[in-house]
């Protein structure tokens, strides 16, 4: 309904646009200088345990695995004495969409602030990138 309120439409294949064939990946986000702290042995206990990928996101690691998997990561990462921010199942998407445009850019966070405004939302994920000199145009 409320797509329909503000004559948007879902785009064919949006709802592939999340996780790995709709999957959910676990999260253990925003470890800051979390490999540069971690010797190669906690590293190693923590992909042993069930990490698939840790990714440098300017200063802060992003470390993903398998749901499924997730407690045992993340006592990984607390056995190895390494601090995390979060250990969340989230959705992470695998594809990006850049909005290029003023307009396209106001409409996307228009339509994020909607979903996150009601009351049977608990989350709202999504895949777009507005470049940082789109967004400093929006400030309001």
């Amino acid at each position: 309904a409320l797509f329909c309120r503000e004559g948007k439409r879902l785009p064919q294949g949006a709802s592939d646009a999340c996780g790995k064939e709709g999957e959910d990946l676990g999260h253990l986000g925003e470890q800051e200088n979390g490999k540069d702290a971690a010797g190669e042995h906690q590293v190693k206990a923590v992909v042993e345990a069930g990490a698939e990928n840790l990714v440098d996101e300017g200063g802060i690691w992003r470390l993903t695995c398998d749901p499924s998997v997730l407690p045992e990561v993340r006592l990984a990462l607390e056995t190895a004495d390494l601090e995390f921010n979060s250990a969340d199942v989230t959705m992470l998407p695998t594809t990006a969409v850049i909005i290029d445009n003023e307009s396209d850019a106001r409409s996307v966070l228009k339509v994020i602030d909607l979903l996150d405004d009601l009351d049977d939302v608990q989350d709202v994920y999504a895949n777009f990138d507005i470049p940082d000199e789109i967004f400093d145009l929006i400030q309001d």
